[in-house]
């Protein structure tokens, strides 16, 4: 049985901080907050779409026919493994996102859900630690038909006028 260091269990807390709040930026489009979570060398691949930097990848989630043009974004995050080695650990996220998006987009108002896999290599640089290398596999994606959907009374939004950010 290994048992675990309190420095290695912060880190491992600290870390998968870090991975909460990608989600949380991708879901609100926080893009400060997406951005926090990478080093500025950071290389981002996420095939077909991005093969390059953390600057790259933020003009991909701006896109209007990326994240940008979508209406609602959840993700929902599950198995995770960390390795650490001192001050680099790799990690593997399992989660699955949920999209909306308007009848402009090439999601055309459906509802699409992707599972996915984050490989994240992270390194601790000034005691913070930071993404500066991340692989995203999809697993499989699935397109529902739109028009089944039920107004909710006070619906999420995907900037900082959310109420999370009231706490």
């Amino acid at each position: 049985m290994t048992v675990l260091t309190p420095r290695q269990l912060s880190d491992r807390a600290l870390i998968e901080d870090v991975l909460m709040r990608h989600c949380r930026g991708v879901d609100r489009m926080d893009l400060e907050l997406v951005e926090a979570c990478f080093s500025a060398d950071a290389h981002i691949k996420y095939e077909p779409i991005v093969d390059g930097s953390r600057a790259e990848y933020l003009a991909f989630l701006r896109r209007p026919d990326a994240l940008g043009g979508l209406t609602r974004t959840m993700h929902f995050a599950s198995t995770l493994l960390i390795d650490l080695d001192g001050d680099v650990a790799h990690t593997e996220l399992y989660a699955r996102a949920h999209h909306t998006s308007t009848d402009e987009h090439h999601y055309a108002g459906a509802f699409v859900t992707t599972w996915l896999r984050y490989l994240d290599r992270f390194e601790r640089r000034g005691g913070v630690w930071r993404i500066v290398d991340r692989v995203v596999v999809r697993e499989w994606m699935r397109r529902d038909v739109a028009g089944m959907w039920e107004d909710v009374p006070a619906p999420s939004r995907r900037d900082r006028s959310d109420p999370s950010y009231r706490r």
